[in-house]
């Protein structure tokens, strides 16, 4: 697997800045020159220097301090929403493929529907009607993206009564009546 990775320059730059990411917001507290909320009046807007290698804002808070803190929210944001919107749409994609028929037209129906949406569009949708909040943003995010992965575990799913389960439970009855049945 690595040496697959390798092989390919910008899935290294991509792992790189993942990893660096993770490892800035896990040690955020220890690696932040300053706190989060730690102002200096007298330093308010000052440009990049020795002490705030990106300046400060109009409170004087440090602008690095500020972006490696905040490296946590967006990590927790963005792989919370994704976490919640796979679960979704495994639950969603499989109970459809499964059951299939009538249901399955049905879920897949609103499912295009929500994919015909621009998904920027529907999260700003969830966020208007939730409120504000930490919370609510990992709401809307796997509400925005759960449509487009339910299709694919839909069509990965094998329905109720289909030939390949049909062939599974033939082969494995077989197997038992040779294994379990008393020769003659």
């Amino acid at each position: 697997m690595f040496r697959r990775l390798l092989g390919k320059p910008l899935g290294v730059a991509g792992a790189v800045i993942v990893l660096a990411m993770l490892a800035l917001a896990a040690g955020a507290e220890h690696i932040a020159p300053y706190g989060y909320d730690d102002a200096d009046i007298f330093a308010r807007l000052t440009p990049s220097s020795a002490a705030h290698w990106l300046g400060t804002d109009n409170l004087g808070r440090d602008l690095l301090s500020r972006v490696i803190h905040g490296a946590r929210i967006s990590l927790a944001v963005g792989l919370g929403g994704v976490g919640l919107g796979l679960i979704g749409a495994i639950a969603v994609g499989l109970t459809s493929g499964y059951l299939g028929g009538r249901f399955e037209m049905l879920v897949q129906r609103v499912v295009d529907a929500f994919m015909c949406f621009p998904l920027l569009l529907v999260a700003l949708t969830i966020m208007a009607l939730l409120g504000p909040g930490l919370g609510n943003v990992r709401a809307a995010r796997p509400g925005s993206c759960t449509s487009g992965d339910a299709g694919a575990r839909r069509r990965a799913t094998p329905r109720r009564g289909s030939d390949r389960r049909r062939g599974r439970r033939s082969a494995a009855s077989s197997w038992i009546r040779r294994t379990a049945a008393p020769s003659s």
